[in-house]
């Protein structure tokens, strides 16, 4: 009646570490387990020992927090390796979601008329959950396997298209590049990703809107670093906060980030129409973590207002909802600006924090002066990529952050 599990181990007290990362460049959500296979799990496991064909059931939490509470599939064994006294083997476990697996083994070909957010949800619904595979192995005996939610973000102008070819991954990156978020949301800059709480074909200007101001808060208390998290206060305590990176203006510049042209030619009507585009004057529009555009307006008026950048695009007139000419340049001068500012730290490990989460950093500048209590650092910032680490003695939660602009005036001049 389906495929059957017929012999399960408990790695509980076999791993020396877990890593699960998260981020928005990545379609599906990694695992890797660091194995010691002093009892030779790698030859014993099954008839024919471990094969990169086994299903890993993992269960993380962290205190007063809903669990990473998953079901993975292990893509691929590192190689073995022995410690220095040559008596103990060595070798990582790489996992991803069950989803992948069925990701991998389907073919999107189909043709489409339709806006760039229902296409998804079609080829999420029709090409995974209803994919022969994925159906065979919700029978599987001794694992649960169950669906996961699918978020999407609404997208504007129904086109006929065909997606030509592709995996289910690569037709929602295919698809993301064609999404245009509508008036209300410019930047269009949408991802297709995986978090904790399921899949997203998502907008990233609606989940700033949604989720800014009323994200987590963290602070920086260096007396709490050495000592176990005991209460949700200390769990939400930095214990390594990273240098701030900051843009390179020549690379804005030579990039058309601050300001360019769409010139789009239409192949019907033989003609053309430039669409133009001023960050200055487009910053208010946006949605994004920081407040203050982060720009002198001297300096760009003088240098970076009327920069000689183009892009090239091509339309057909008949295709009344194409909206190339309002995506080509603002998503890229949208996703440079939501990396102005950039900043790592390190928390305790939390595993209720998603990819896509906005947070809030509230640190007092350092040798602060009345018109100066807060840094560079505090404010809203978008959660960019997130890793748990986690071995026998401590669990971390590692965040990559950023943010357009700052959250408030640094002088009162």
């Amino acid at each position: 009646s389906g495929p059957e599990f017929h012999e399960v181990v408990d790695l509980t007290s076999r791993f020396s570490t877990i890593s699960i990362s998260q981020s928005l460049a990545d379609s599906f959500m990694t695992m890797t387990i660091g194995i010691s296979d002093a009892t030779q799990i790698l030859e014993r496991l099954g008839s024919k020992g471990l094969q990169s064909e086994e299903f890993v059931k993992i269960k993380l939490y962290s205190p007063g927090r809903d669990p990473v509470d998953l079901l993975f599939h292990v893509a691929g064994i590192t190689p073995a390796t022995s410690d220095d006294h040559q008596k103990t083997m060595f070798y990582n476990l790489v996992c991803t979601t069950k989803e992948k697996l069925i990701n991998d083994v389907s073919n999107i070909n189909k043709f489409f008329s339709a806006t760039a957010a229902d296409c998804a949800q079609s080829i999420w619904e029709n090409g995974l959950l209803n994919h022969p595979k994925y159906k065979m192995l919700k029978t599987t005996k001794g694992i649960v396997w169950e669906d996961r939610e699918f978020f999407n973000s609404a997208s504007v102008g129904t086109e006929n298209f065909i997606v030509p070819g592709l995996q289910i991954s690569s037709a929602m990156d295919w698809l993301s590049k064609k999404a245009y978020g509508g008036p209300d949301y410019p930047g269009s800059l949408y991802y297709f990703f995986e978090n904790n709480l399921g899949f997203h074909f998502c907008n990233i200007e609606t989940y700033i809107e949604i989720n800014k101001g009323s994200g987590r808060k963290f602070t920086y208390q260096p007396q709490q670093s050495a000592v176990s998290p005991q209460s949700i206060d200390q769990i939400q305590s930095i214990q390594k906060l990273g240098g701030l990176t900051l843009p390179s203006t020549s690379e804005r510049i030579n990039s058309g980030t601050y300001s360019h042209t769409v010139r789009t030619l239409d192949l019907t009507d033989k003609k053309h129409n430039d669409t133009f585009f001023n960050l200055d004057e487009k910053f208010d529009t946006f949605k994004n973590p920081g407040n203050v555009f982060n720009t002198s307006n001297k300096f760009f008026n003088e240098i970076a207002k009327d920069t000689f950048f183009e892009y090239l695009t091509t339309k057909d007139s008949t295709s009344k909802d194409s909206n190339i000419e309002r995506i080509a340049g603002t998503r890229e001068a949208y996703r440079d600006l939501l990396n102005s500012y950039q900043v790592t730290i390190m928390v305790y490990g939390d595993t209720e924090l998603n990819v896509g989460d906005v947070i809030e950093l509230d640190l007092t500048e350092a040798g602060s002066s009345g018109d100066r209590n807060l840094s560079l650092y505090s404010g809203s910032w978008l959660v960019q990529s997130l890793n748990h680490v986690c071995d026998n003695e401590k669990f971390n939660t590692a965040l990559t952050l950023s943010k357009g602009g700052l959250n408030h005036e640094q002088t009162n001049t």
